[in-house]
Protein backbone atom coordinates (compact mmCIF):
# COMPACT_ATOMS: atom_id res chain seq x y z
CA UNK A 1 0.00 0.00 0.00
CA UNK A 2 1.66 3.49 -0.71
CA UNK A 3 1.27 6.56 1.33
CA UNK A 4 -1.85 8.08 -0.64
CA UNK A 5 -3.84 4.75 -0.13
CA UNK A 6 -2.79 4.24 3.56
CA UNK A 7 -4.29 8.03 3.88
CA UNK A 8 -7.61 6.96 2.42
CA UNK A 9 -8.07 3.81 4.32
CA UNK A 10 -7.04 5.98 7.83
CA UNK A 11 -9.59 8.65 7.09
CA UNK A 12 -12.73 8.56 8.85
CA UNK A 13 -15.36 10.09 11.48
CA UNK A 14 -13.66 11.50 14.71
CA UNK A 15 -13.44 9.21 17.78
CA UNK A 16 -13.77 6.04 16.43
CA UNK A 17 -11.05 3.69 16.36
CA UNK A 18 -8.80 2.07 13.44
CA UNK A 19 -6.30 -0.96 13.28
CA UNK A 20 -3.48 -1.28 11.34
CA UNK A 21 -2.39 -4.86 11.12
CA UNK A 22 1.68 -5.88 10.27
CA UNK A 23 2.92 -8.73 8.63
CA UNK A 24 6.36 -9.86 7.71
CA UNK A 25 6.92 -12.93 6.06
CA UNK A 26 8.21 -15.60 8.32
CA UNK A 27 7.09 -13.31 11.48
CA UNK A 28 3.92 -12.95 13.71
CA UNK A 29 1.21 -10.39 13.28
CA UNK A 30 1.45 -7.50 14.94
CA UNK A 31 -1.68 -5.34 15.75
CA UNK A 32 -1.56 -1.64 16.56
CA UNK A 33 -4.98 0.42 17.38
CA UNK A 34 -5.62 4.12 17.63
CA UNK A 35 -8.55 6.42 18.24
CA UNK A 36 -8.99 9.05 15.60
CA UNK A 37 -8.97 12.19 16.70
CA UNK A 38 -9.00 16.06 15.57
CA UNK A 39 -5.66 16.33 13.65
CA UNK A 40 -3.31 19.21 15.04
CA UNK A 41 -1.39 19.42 12.44
CA UNK A 42 -2.04 19.47 8.55
CA UNK A 43 -0.20 15.59 8.22
CA UNK A 44 0.17 12.93 10.19
CA UNK A 45 3.49 11.15 9.99
CA UNK A 46 2.67 7.11 10.20
CA UNK A 47 6.13 6.59 9.79
CA UNK A 48 7.06 7.90 13.33
CA UNK A 49 3.89 5.83 14.07
CA UNK A 50 5.17 2.97 13.00
CA UNK A 51 9.02 3.41 14.03
CA UNK A 52 7.91 0.81 17.01
CA UNK A 53 7.18 -1.91 14.31
CA UNK A 54 10.78 -1.25 12.85
CA UNK A 55 12.88 -0.89 15.80
CA UNK A 56 11.53 -4.36 16.66
CA UNK A 57 12.41 -5.67 13.55
CA UNK A 58 15.76 -4.62 13.62
CA UNK A 59 16.63 -5.60 16.89
CA UNK A 60 15.26 -8.90 16.12
CA UNK A 61 18.01 -9.07 13.37
CA UNK A 62 20.67 -7.85 15.25
CA UNK A 63 19.67 -10.38 18.12
CA UNK A 64 20.34 -12.74 15.67
CA UNK A 65 23.51 -11.79 14.27
CA UNK A 66 25.00 -11.76 17.49
CA UNK A 67 24.14 -15.16 18.63
CA UNK A 68 25.77 -16.58 16.03
CA UNK A 69 29.35 -14.43 16.89
CA UNK A 70 32.11 -16.03 18.71
CA UNK A 71 32.54 -14.82 22.72
CA UNK A 72 36.19 -12.86 21.40
CA UNK A 73 33.72 -11.33 18.50
CA UNK A 74 31.09 -10.75 20.99
CA UNK A 75 33.39 -9.00 23.54
CA UNK A 76 34.88 -6.77 20.45
CA UNK A 77 30.80 -5.61 19.55
CA UNK A 78 30.18 -4.75 23.03
CA UNK A 79 32.89 -2.57 22.92
CA UNK A 80 31.84 -0.42 19.93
Amino acid sequence: MNHVELHRALQGPEYTSVSLVISEPQENVQTISVLRSASKTSQICWARALKLFRDRILARELEKNISDLTKDEGKDLVSL
